[in-house]
């Protein structure tokens, strides 16, 4: 009690000292014990202060991203995405942080147990979410987004003398077979069966849309 009482008449300087004389006796263990014990609001505070502003700065730069395409491939395994990223934004000349190519390969339903019209479901709403300008699937969800009339007829998106140039046709008016392409063969995107690629009727980036098909097939 008496130590206490005479702790409590010390000046600042006196008080530091002492707790200087008590740190220096301590472990590390014990110094790190200590210093978490004393500080632990002030470290809290600290880190929630951090947090908030590299949050605050990461939500800044998000909005200033723009997406230039957006390729969704369905049940394609194993595609490597960063590097065709990489590799279009690249050849279309385009060396802007604050531009991006996005390219999912994730809907994969091979193997799956799930139900077709749960599958469908799934598809439906992961399409809305991530709103594809351009799509490459098997032939049987490609007759499926056929029927729906969810594709842009390919006459839109490149001429005839275009398409000749590119070696390539558009069947029946909407998709190109990708069976076989050598670039997405380079990137790992192999999907079972026939496979076609597909510019969706609501395409936010048509330009680049096309551009990537020369990409592909140039």
């Amino acid at each position: 009690m008496e130590q206490k009482k005479y702790e409590s008449d010390m000046s600042r300087k006196e008080k530091r000292e002492l707790e200087k004389s008590y740190f220096r006796g301590m472990s590390v263990r014990q110094k790190a014990e200590h210093v978490i014990a004393y500080y632990k609001t002030h470290i809290m505070l600290l880190f929630l202060t951090l947090l908030v502003i590299i949050f605050g700065i990461y939500f800044v730069y998000r909005t200033q991203v723009d997406i230039l395409l957006n390729v969704v491939f369905i049940d394609s395994m194993d595609g490597d995405q960063k590097t065709m990223e990489s590799d279009f934004k690249e050849y279309m000349g385009d060396s802007s942080a604050l531009h991006e190519i996005f390219v999912d390969d994730t809907i994969l339903f091979t193997g799956s147990a799930l139900s077709d019209s749960y599958k469908e479901i799934k598809l439906s709403s992961f399409i809305q979410n991530k709103l594809p300008d351009v799509m490459i699937m098997d032939e049987k969800y490609y007759g499926q987004y056929k029927e729906s009339g969810m594709l842009q007829p390919f006459i839109k998106v490149m001429s005839e003398e275009e398409q000749e140039t590119l070696g390539i046709r558009a069947e029946d008016g909407y998709g190109v077979m990708m069976t076989g392409n050598q670039k997405l063969e380079e990137y790992g995107f192999l999907i079972d069966g026939d496979s076609y690629l597909v510019v969706m009727q609501d395409a936010a980036h048509p330009e680049e849309a096309k551009d990537f098909i020369e990409f592909l097939c140039g």
